[in-house]
């Protein structure tokens, strides 16, 4: 089970963040804030990786939309074959958290956003915000090997070229813009030092652990925070 990625991505701008991956199509928690991820913000769910894997593990969708919104179900990702930017990025995601073994998929980002570009206007927003283009967007995402019952969203997005302190800055206040009454915490996860998205008061859903290293993006998010905390740590 996982958080699904499909909505995170359009509620997410930022909600980029929440590309849920995992072993079955459940969608993330509506009340959880909106974390970058492909095609929907709050919910990815709907896409499907686009180097294979598992049919039932949804790709991450990325684009930055309304608040809530989830991906439409009917999208996929574009498949395509990694190029070495891309496999690079995947490398960089854990190939085992806990006792799950992880297997990362690949999001060709620009097709997607082509191939739907009404539905992630927000995301498109956001690049040229922070100086990119749909082409500098990388995304990866980590999926189980085998089916696991750990609700969780594992992911990682490369803004290529992007300066480091506006990223982050303009991620977190794109995130906190997006989903209205969520905040955000600096702490302390799985010995590592992470900016935690929170639902609104009154909302539930498992914070969304965001770690950023130069142009990239990690995300983390689980309802397991024993799963969680070891994803973190990790991640490089």
């Amino acid at each position: 089970m996982h958080l699904d990625p499909r909505g995170a991505a359009t509620a997410a701008l930022l909600a980029l963040v929440v590309a849920a991956c995992g072993s079955s199509a459940s969608p993330a928690p509506s009340g959880s804030p909106a974390a970058a991820t492909a095609p929907a913000a709050s919910d990815p769910a709907a896409a499907s990786p686009s180097n294979g894997g598992s049919s039932a593990s949804p790709a991450p969708a990325v684009s930055v939309a309304p608040s809530g919104s989830a991906a439409p179900s009917g999208s996929t990702a574009p498949a395509s074959t990694p190029t070495p930017e891309q496999q690079a990025l995947m490398a960089l995601l854990p190939a085992q958290v806990g006792t799950v073994k992880m297997s990362p998929k690949n999001v060709d980002a620009e097709a997607l956003i082509n191939a739907d570009p009404e539905a992630n206007k927000g995301l498109v927003e956001f690049l040229t915000k922070i100086g990119l283009q749909p082409r500098d967007l990388l995304i990866a995402f980590d999926a189980p090997v085998t089916p696991t019952q750990v609700p969780f969203s594992i992911g990682a997005y490369r803004f290529t070229g992007a300066a480091p302190a506006t990223l982050k800055d303009e991620f977190i206040k794109a995130n906190l813009a997006n989903e209205p009454g969520s905040t955000t915490k600096e702490q302390t996860v799985g010995g590592r030092q992470v900016t935690a998205l929170l639902a609104p008061s009154g909302q539930q859903g498992p914070p969304i652990y965001l770690l950023f290293k130069g142009d990239t993006v990690f995300v983390v998010s689980s309802t397991d925070a024993t799963f969680a905390a070891d994803a973190v740590k990790a991640m490089p």
